[in-house]
């Protein structure tokens, strides 16, 4: 799926962008890498969630890593299948027979004891037949089966008699079940079974789509915590920088020590350790991202995180967030139609206990001429009918096999109850604790927005006392207090800032655990999807927008993404000072399918 939306890399990303390693553009030699500058593909949260969704056949869920489910969609469809098996039962069948014999016996031989006959005869045997199984367990047929369908005798026979000898019967037969496998409860069992086994499939299937959307929002706002996290670093370097060389300029003009001037570089030192580890880690959650959305495993371009976190205050009613999950969660609607298959499986446990009782019937209309037109004209005036009825029972003794599987039955069924009871107690917790976990985290997003706006303020002063330190200041240690206290704001700002990108992380993180945890994750995507078909200019952020601004209230600051013409999953070329970046093309059968197909039966 699509969401209307273009998108292209953006060639000047951030402010300070790096040289990286991208992939060589050599079609097949994913493992070659060549040194090119950095390119950026802006991606919103709905591009990434579509992109996952409809670019990987596996269903792709973070847990530490990225894992693959065991389930898949092609699950549902071979379920699906399953039930068109059964239902082939039911299906009319057609059986017919032909025998030809030419039979020369020695003289004297016998036909029966004593009886003397032809030992020279030409004969045929043939038969067709229509049968179908009814629903009731029992089966109608309709055929033709005569005895003996001809018969030649080349030594001749006697006067009055054919030869040769056609004959033709009209058999209609009918057998029903009285107890034991009667009924449509019983005989359709196998169809509702099957059926009930797909809507299992594909709760569990939905489950674990639930959990995909999930990660992939977990990976992008991650991600989205990761390039703040390397911005806010980027943003005191220069400040580092320059103290750097104000304290040398302060040891020539012998107002400062080499000491002095071994902690400013030290400093310095320190937060470009601290963004080369911020590097390596927003270039491990692009991989990770880009693992979620179905793509290969290429760095470049670097996916950029184009949408501010919704500003969504936590829900206050834990009680309506569990009746929701009770209604919603595939988990739980799966174990409900597990205890209906229990329950549907006791019943023909409990009716394979009952005797067995048949009624069965046959009518059957006969001709015979020397002509096999004649022959079926006979037939066809049901001159000629014969009648027979008949029941037959089975009452096995002691029956231990019947009993057993019934008290299996029995047993199966009280485990799915005390299962599904046992997983919505479990799911009353995980969606109360959820709503708990959001309520604290959403006060500790205050809080670091708090933080980050004073030590905003704090660094601003403070490079401002030690540019411009009073008279009274202008010691060897007031400079050293002022150089103490710029660097003591710089790392306090870059751990503030860091604290609010991975806090609105974290909470959107959690507000997307309350809706896998509710089951409602694919209902809200699929509900989405509508509106995302036009292009969207309000509530996102552009290249180099990750820095942090205290009168904003949020992070980062609003701004439109750009335009362009690369479209997710497409193989372009991306120019940028006159070289190539491949995106490899990951056009894969994808699992983002109608809810009506993979959402409540």
């Amino acid at each position: 799926m699509n969401s209307g939306r273009t998108l292209s890399p953006s060639p000047n990303p951030v402010p300070g962008g790096h040289a990286g390693l991208q992939p060589a553009s050599v079609p097949g030699r994913p493992g070659q890498a060549v040194p090119a500058p950095n390119v950026y593909l802006p991606v919103t949260i709905h591009e990434a969630v579509s992109s996952s969704l409809s670019s990987s056949a596996a269903v792709l869920v973070l847990n530490g890593g990225v894992n693959v489910a065991s389930i898949t969609p092609y699950d549902v469809e071979i379920a699906r299948q399953r039930v068109e098996i059964e239902k082939g039962r039911f299906y009319p069948r057609l059986t017919g027979t032909f025998e030809q014999s030419d039979i020369d016996l020695p003289p004297n031989a016998f036909f029966g004891p004593g009886i003397t006959t032809s030992t020279r005869r030409d004969l045929t045997d043939a038969s067709a037949r229509v049968t179908q199984p009814l629903p009731t367990g029992g089966s109608l047929s309709m055929g033709i089966e005569p005895p003996l369908a001809y018969l030649y005798l080349p030594n001749g026979v006697n006067p009055g008699q054919f030869n040769p000898t056609y004959s033709a019967d009209y058999v209609l037969r009918v057998s029903q079940p009285l107890l034991r496998n009667a009924g449509t409860t019983v005989t359709l069992a196998p169809i509702r079974i099957a059926q009930l086994q797909t809507e299992q499939t594909r709760w569990d299937l939905e489950e674990n789509l639930n959990n995909q959307v999930r990660s992939v929002e977990q990976a992008y706002w991650r991600l989205y915590a990761a390039h703040i996290q390397l911005e806010a670093v980027r943003a005191v370097i220069p400040v580092a920088e320059e103290s750097v060389r104000v304290q040398e300029l302060r040891m020539q003009a012998e107002r400062s020590i080499l000491a002095d001037v071994a902690r400013a570089k030290f400093q310095l030192e320190g937060f470009r350790n601290t963004e080369q580890a911020a590097r390596a880690t927003v270039r491990r959650r692009v991989l990770e991202l880009r693992q979620l959305m179905g793509g290969d495993a290429y760095l470049q371009p670097l996916l950029l995180p184009s949408e501010q976190p919704p500003d969504v205050p936590p829900p206050v009613d834990a009680g309506s967030c569990v009746e929701t999950a009770y209604a919603q969660r595939p988990l739980l609607n799966q174990l409900r139609t597990e205890m209906a298959e229990r329950r549907t499986e006791l019943v023909v446990a409990s009716n394979g206990v009952l005797p067995q009782v048949d009624l069965r019937g046959e009518y059957r209309s006969s001709g015979i001429s020397n002509q096999l037109d004649n022959a079926f004209r006979q037939a066809n005036t049901s001159d000629y009918t014969s009648w027979t009825m008949g029941v037959g029972v089975e009452i096995p003794i002691g029956n231990k096999i019947q009993l057993s599987r019934r008290n299996v039955a029995e047993k199966q069924l009280m485990k799915s109850q005390v299962l599904l009871a046992a997983n919505e107690k479990n799911v009353a917790f995980e969606v109360t604790q959820v709503v708990s976990d959001l309520q604290a985290q959403w006060e500790r997003v205050q809080i670091a927005r708090r933080q980050a706006e004073q030590t905003q303020e704090w660094l601003r002063v403070s490079q401002i006392r030690y540019h411009q330190p009073p008279a009274a200041g202008s010691s060897q240690d007031g400079l050293l207090l002022a150089l103490s206290d710029l660097q003591s704001a710089m790392r306090a700002y870059v751990e503030a800032v860091g604290d609010v990108g991975s806090t609105l992380a974290d909470y959107q993180t959690l507000l997307a655990d309350l809706r896998r945890a509710q089951g409602t994750s694919m209902y809200e995507w699929q509900g989405q999807e509508a509106s995302m078909n036009e292009p969207v200019t309000a509530g996102h952020i552009g290249p180099g927008e990750f820095s942090y601004r205290a009168n904003s209230g949020a992070m980062p600051a609003p701004a439109a993404a750009p335009a362009g013409t690369v479209s997710a999953g497409s193989q372009t070329a991306i120019q940028k000072e006159g070289q190539s970046v491949i995106q490899p093309a990951s056009h894969r059968s994808g699992h983002s399918l109608p809810a009506s197909r993979y959402g409540r039966p």
